[in-house]
């Protein structure tokens, strides 16, 4: 997994949206929940300040809340909620949001991270 990937889907304003990806280990293996010791998720805006975004600093994303593995391909889904992708700045048509997942494996001695940079599409008319 490159260390940042540029979502190619535009997530509008205020909107559910969804990211999947593998976690691999050093030898290119793929990791599911159960290989997993932490998984965890940061939401900021992509401004000076790195404004965190509903609170989302080193959130659980474990098999919990915004994330969910598929038992079988152990492929993960993100899933960003509404209050996950407000403007932060509402003159700005677009913004550029990281979800930056950090994950350890092997009882915590390894591990890594990814950004994840979302374009936020404002919505003007959306309250």
């Amino acid at each position: 997994m490159a260390i940042r990937s540029v979502s190619t889907k535009i997530c509008p304003e205020k909107s559910t949206f969804q990211y999947q990806c593998d976690f691999l280990d050093k030898a290119g293996v793929i990791l599911g929940a159960g290989d997993l010791t932490t998984l965890t998720l940061t939401l900021y805006n992509q401004d000076a300040a790195k404004t965190i975004i509903n609170l989302v600093d080193a959130v659980n994303v474990k098999d919990t809340g915004r994330g969910a593995f598929d038992g079988t391909t152990k492929r993960f889904t993100l899933t960003l909620l509404p209050a996950d992708a407000p403007m932060v700045d509402a003159t700005k048509p677009l913004e550029r949001h990281i979800a930056l997942l950090k994950w350890t494996y092997n009882a915590g001695a390894e591990g890594g991270a990814h950004e994840i940079e979302i374009p936020v599409r404002n919505l003007y008319k959306v309250t």
